[in-house]
């Protein structure tokens, strides 16, 4: 795992569009485009409602604690197990979270880890 930076941009979906076409046409053009990561939403609302407090706390958590399974994470943050899963996947799937699975008896555990050294929003105006 590397550790790298990750932008959060709020921009229209207008201008993500504009961006994409042109370094589609730069592709073609053959010109040669910089990778980036970036994670970008619509509005600060929608940015509000994925990345709550408690997934806040969560990936800090994360980070500074590094626990060894899920269920260690929800007791670090004193929530239920279940709801602890739920953000863990939601975060997945935005590739703020790793998971990797373990083997170990008596059954396998999901070990969380956060792949940024930081995390910054942009705000276009």
């Amino acid at each position: 795992m590397r550790i790298k930076n990750l932008k959060i941009e709020i921009r229209p979906l207008d201008s993500f569009v504009e961006e994409t076409i042109r370094a589609f046409e730069d592709v073609q053009g053959g010109k040669g485009i910089a990778p980036r990561e970036a994670l970008i939403f619509p509005d600060v609302r929608t940015l509000r409602k994925v990345l709550s407090e408690k997934r806040l706390e969560l990936l800090r958590t994360v980070k500074n604690k590094k626990p060894d399974s899920i269920y260690e994470l929800a007791k670090l943050l004193d929530r239920p197990l279940r709801a602890v899963q739920h953000d863990v996947k939601v975060l997945s799937e935005l590739g703020l979270i790793e998971v990797e699975r373990t083997r170990r008896k008596p059954r396998d555990k999901v070990r969380p880890s956060v792949p940024y050294r930081r995390i910054t929003i942009e705000i276009g105006i």
